[in-house]
């Protein structure tokens, strides 16, 4: 009985492809439409089988998971072409599996948090756009000049608007700009020196990855408009007074970044050849207003309307959390200019405090110990034994207490044979040097802030 109705069938169903066939002008169609004679399927249109020599539909077998599946997954546990819609593999990373990321564990949040493309030395261009206000073209600039590398799979930190931004003004003359020469590794006193002949160090170990390349930090963020290739970038090598050298601000971003889980920005309002006694004078202070006092306050309010409109800050979410000083070689001039220095460096503070509206601001100011303790010549004795006991003198006053911190850098003085140059008002060009006073400067800020209760 079985047997009769599944002939039956057979034969209505032949009859009706048959049928179909003519109806539709299957003979104009033929060769290879339904109901065209054939010998084998090749014979037939696509989609098609060759039955009993004439082409029809090869609907044979509807239960049994044959080629007529395409809407169903075949096999969910092998990664078949069919598995377009489930990825195959979550702990693999397969072509397929492009809304769910192969390895969440490998990306560090501060170390190194813009990672290279090691085949063309840019930034994170293709793993992540985390920063969704622009970020990632902004950020590939720095390999053009330091060729920075990293194996972090995280880019810079997005703005998160619960967060409130931190940003640190670091201001002064060209010392402040950065003369510490980053190349090459073969000279006493370069960045690249001291890090290749301190490989158990960890204070030069992380500025480099594991492959020997420049690492920079995604969550600390530099503004500084100098006069060639202006810098708006993540913290990393070249953001020196050019791209060949590092300033303080390379050791105080390591610094800041690593203390903060807030986003860091530093702003950089340094002019070379300025004297606090004549360029930066305070307005508070007897005397005409210095040019270059107005020209660090525009530079930070253009930063930060800049920061704004990129969206790497939030209205209402930044403050400017401190203010960081290294400046005093060219009040070395006169004993004019020293003996103004401790009260004008006082005025500075307070009228800073008073146009950012914060009465204690914390302060860091790196001394002026140029020539360390054996100054060359009566420029530097003017320099190290008057400049800098006045810097101190400030920072130690009962006004500023715990809001005012100096850091003597007269023990980071390199002499000129073992440093890159024989240029003394620049700390010889030895990136150590510069390194060691942004260093301390960041250590001291980020102890100002623990005091003042910041997170």
């Amino acid at each position: 009985m079985a047997k009769q109705f599944l002939s039956t069938s057979f034969y209505v169903m032949l009859s009706v492809i048959l049928a179909a066939g003519c109806s539709t002008g299957a003979s104009n169609n033929c060769p290879g439409a339904v109901g065209c004679s054939c010998e084998t399927p090749s014979d037939c249109d696509p989609g098609l089988i060759c039955f009993l020599g004439v082409c029809a539909n090869g609907a044979s077998d509807t239960a049994s998971g044959t080629e007529n599946e395409t809407d169903v997954p075949t096999d969910t546990g092998t990664g078949s072409e069919n598995e377009t819609d489930v990825p195959t593999d979550t702990g693999t990373g397969s072509e397929n599996e492009t809304d769910v990321p192969t390895d969440t564990g490998t990306g560090s949040e501060n170390e190194t948090d813009i990672p290279t493309d090691s085949a063309t030395g840019t930034e994170n261009e293709t793993d992540t756009d985390t920063d969704t206000a622009s970020e990632s073209d902004t950020e590939s600039e720095l390999d053009s000049e330091s060729e920075l590398d990293s194996e972090s799979d995280s880019d810079t930190q997005v703005v998160d608007p619960v967060d409130i931004a931190k940003i640190f003004v670091l201001a002064g003359q060209s010392n402040m700009e950065g003369q510490g020469q980053i190349d090459p590794a073969g000279t006493p006193g370069t960045l690249a020196y001291m890090v290749e002949n301190n490989p158990a160090d960890p204070l030069y170990t992380r500025l480099v990855n594991k492959k020997g390349n420049w690492k920079s930090r995604g969550d600390v963020w530099v503004e500084y408009p100098r006069d060639v290739q202006p810098v708006s970038a993540a913290l990393g090598v070249g953001q020196g007074a050019d791209s060949s050298v590092i300033g303080p601000e390379f050791g105080f971003g390591f610094e800041v970044g690593e203390a903060f889980a807030s986003d860091v920005i530093i702003i950089k309002a340094a002019f070379g050849g300025a004297s606090l006694a004549v360029d930066f004078r305070p307005p508070s202070a007897e005397g005409p207003t210095g040019s270059f006092y107005q020209a660090m306050l525009t530079v930070v309010a253009d930063a930060i309307a800049d920061l704004l409109q990129s969206g790497r800050i939030v209205a209402g979410k930044y403050e400017i959390s401190g203010f960081g000083w290294h400046q005093g070689w060219n009040d070395g001039e006169s004993e004019d200019f020293v003996s103004q220095y401790r009260v004008n460096l006082a005025h500075l503070i307070r009228d800073l405090r008073a146009e950012w509206g914060d009465s204690e601001l914390p302060v860091v100011i790196g001394t002026s110990g140029l020539g360390g303790d054996s100054p060359p010549d009566a420029w530097f004795e003017r320099v190290v034994n008057g400049v800098r006991p006045a810097q101190l003198a400030v920072a130690a006053d009962p006004e500023f207490s715990d809001t005012v911190r100096a850091v003597d850098t007269v023990g980071f003085w390199r002499e000129k044979e073992v440093s890159p140059a024989d240029e003394g008002h620049h700390w010889n060009r030895n990136a150590e040097s510069y390194y060691l006073i942004g260093v301390g400067m960041g250590q001291a800020m980020v102890e100002l802030l623990a005091v003042s209760g910041s997170p």
